[in-house]
């Protein structure tokens, strides 16, 4: 809405080359964005108040003005006035459209097609169904709201808390590697033009982090915070760090279902700061260049020149050579519990390691996952504040990519059992064109286990599950998969 007002890119550079602070790069950047938000906030206050009662106030002056001009001729004065006040509401109006579109996240409808009752029909839709007035505790129906936020938040903070010290690591599995040009392209300096790309990419109207500040505001005013954000890139990859305050995490709750009632029937939903969000996603953008080095051919989600079609084709033609066959099988689609929150980070390093990463960039990767804290937003207020000891964010750029890197040592696994003759797997083709042995499809955490109807596979397949689930913490739902 502000960046719709005359001025307001050099309103923020004055307010911008007036703050001073001492500390490293990224301290100063946390400090000059809290300070920004602070007088935002005050601009609005006295510049825009409420646009309701704004419009409203112009209206019955133009309602005025036009009463007069039913008695007698306007005078140029009062013409002026009557257009200046008509130009004015117009603002008005736009500005209370942009406000109730960024509510709605109704973003496939543009700016100034005039459905701002639609926009508030659709935010009012998302309040009231994300509002969480009544939630089972311990099967009792609970409506007392500190109840309520206590529950959400000692859930997470547990569900996010890594409960060993200690876990194994999957020393004799075999795993794919970058060459030493891909570690130094993933390593090198931060340029500007390409953080400067990624800015202006990234999708200007989605929900802002704990800073406040949504895409667009760093699209619109790059040419004013970018020195202070290269010289945070240029900390990171001198130090390997940035200021913590910049990782902070709202986690929003969805509703995966209508009438949803216990915790576990929402979808968390991490709001990143939008500095993080533009340090991920130039992190994510090097890591998804080679990426398809490192992963299996089974694994079809987040690798560049794949498909998800391509596994269900695939998926498809299993099945339908076995029955062709005539012969007995099993298909096992696998179910991981909180398959995300679940991410141990010692084992998501130590697999980035074997797949040849350097030690500069398993760094930086550390230190996005690690440092984390995070607040739950309950009925749009933040409740608790805890820091996060394993897990991956939903919402965060390089969540999807390090998942499947996670998701590669179960691919590895099970490649393990069918060279060894453990699991039989789907035999696809002809002799003429060669005959292609399937034991597994995977797209991120969803997993297709295809091995022959035979007791002693099924045990061998249940034992890897849980040796996947010693040494990633990833536990599969044995009860559920179907």
């Amino acid at each position: 809405m502000w960046l719709k007002t005359e001025g307001f890119v050099e309103r923020v550079r004055q307010w911008w080359v007036s703050y001073h602070f001492q500390g490293t790069p990224s301290f100063i950047l946390a400090g000059k964005l809290k300070a920004l938000k602070r007088d935002l906030k005050l601009w609005n206050t006295h510049s825009f108040g409420d646009l309701r009662d704004n419009e409203e106030r112009k209206m019955r002056e133009i309602q005025e003005i036009e009463q007069i001009q039913e008695v007698r001729s306007l005078t140029q004065v009062e013409v002026e006035r009557r257009t200046l006040l008509g130009e004015e509401l117009e603002r008005i109006i736009l500005m209370e459209e942009i406000s109730w579109r960024q509510k709605s996240r109704a973003l496939w409808l543009r700016e100034e097609d005039r459905c701002t009752k639609f926009f508030h029909r659709v935010a009012n839709s998302h309040r009231r169904n994300n509002n969480i007035a009544m939630l089972k505790i311990d099967s009792t129906k609970c409506r007392e709201e500190h109840a309520i936020k206590v529950h959400i938040v000692g859930f997470y903070e547990q569900l996010l808390t890594e409960p060993m010290s200690w876990r194994p690591f999957p020393y004799g599995l075999v795993f794919d590697f970058i060459g030493e040009s891909d570690v130094f392209r993933t390593e090198q300096a931060f340029e500007e033009e390409e953080v400067s790309e990624v800015v202006q990419k990234l999708a200007k109207d989605k929900a802002p982090g704990p800073d406040g500040f949504s895409m667009s505001f760093f699209q619109e005013c790059w040419d004013v915070v970018k020195e202070d954000i290269m010289k945070v890139f240029q900390e990171l990859h001198e130090a390997g760090k940035f200021e913590k305050s910049l990782n902070t995490t709202f986690i929003a709750l969805i509703p995966k279902k209508v009438g949803a009632n216990e915790v576990s029937a929402y979808r968390p939903i991490s709001l990143v700061s939008g500095v993080y969000k533009i340090i991920s996603k130039v992190l994510a953008n090097r890591l998804s260049e080679v990426v398809g080095k490192i992963i299996s051919k089974p694994q079809n989600a987040f690798v560049k020149g794949r498909q998800i079609l391509d596994a269900a084709l695939i998926a498809n033609e299993c099945v339908d050579s076995r029955m062709k066959n005539g012969g007995n099988g099993i298909i096992c689609k696998l179910d991981m519990e909180k398959a995300y929150d679940h991410v141990n980070w010692d084992f998501l390093l130590y697999i980035l390691g074997r797949c040849g990463f350097g030690e500069k960039w398993r760094a930086w990767i550390r230190w996005c996952v690690s440092t984390a804290k995070v607040s739950v937003l309950l009925n749009g207020s933040p409740a608790g504040f805890f820091h996060s000891s394993r897990g991956l964010r939903q919402g965060d750029p390089l969540s999807p990519l390090l998942f499947v890197v996670v998701m590669e040592g179960l691919g590895r696994m099970m490649s393990a059992l069918s060279r060894n003759g453990l699991v039989g797997g789907f035999s696809v083709g002809t002799q003429a064109r060669g005959i292609t042995n399937i034991s597994h499809i995977l797209f991120a955490d969803d997993t297709l286990i295809l091995c022959d109807a035979d007791q002693s596979q099924v045990r061998t397949l249940k034992a890897m599950l849980l040796c996947f689930e010693a040494v990633s913490r990833l536990k599969v739902n044995l009860i559920s998969p179907r």
